[in-house]
């Protein structure tokens, strides 16, 4: 960071910002990324997809540090400024941060609205799913939360890492639904 404070080079100056935000990124270096971020968002080079990218780790970056309405705000940015894979991610993490304020409708409707305009992108559209039914187990509708996992292990075919997160929250749903049934015995 030395280098950037005593360049006079505004250019160079503003490039190794967006590097310094990009490896921060890369690295999990939540406080970094969105000092940098900030720096770059506030430059007025910064246009289109380098502008998106900059609210995507800044979003991201808030939110991992619990800055939910904050981070809603530069997430919300991408995804309708970005109609390609960034954008699809960012309204994942929008849907996610509704869902972790206990607001589940509003996250099943960022759900339907990501499933409908980005299906081109599995990926998210099965995390999206997976989402879900974690928001059917707040409802409680099990039953749909069961279905709905089931679908994304029957028909999601790639990522395995996707698939065991499906596995898990099944098993996770199938352990409600027997709790349930003992509950309803015991009242019979």
């Amino acid at each position: 960071e030395r280098f950037i404070i005593s360049s006079n080079n505004e250019e160079k100056k503003y490039i190794a910002h967006v590097k310094l935000m990009k490896s921060y990124f890369f690295l999990e270096m939540i406080d970094d990324m969105v000092k940098e971020a900030s720096i770059v968002l506030d430059n007025d080079q910064t246009t289109g997809d380098r502008k998106s990218e900059s609210h995507f780790i800044m979003g991201k970056g808030l939110m991992l540090q619990d800055h939910y309405d904050d981070a809603l705000v530069h997430l919300s940015f991408v995804y309708k400024n970005n109609p390609g894979v960034l954008g699809a991610e960012a309204q994942y993490y929008v849907a996610k941060i509704y869902n972790i304020k206990g607001e589940y409708n509003t996250s099943e409707n960022e759900i339907k609205k990501l499933v409908k305009t980005k299906q081109n992108y599995s990926n998210w559209v099965a995390r999206a799913l997976i989402l879900e039914s974690y928001n059917l187990i707040e409802k409680p509708n099990l039953f749909q939360a069961k279905a709905t996992l089931k679908s994304v292990i029957e028909n999601f075919k790639g990522n395995e890492d996707i698939l065991e997160e499906a596995n898990e929250a099944l098993l996770i749903v199938e352990e409600l639904l027997i709790e349930k049934s003992k509950e309803t015995d015991v009242e019979n």
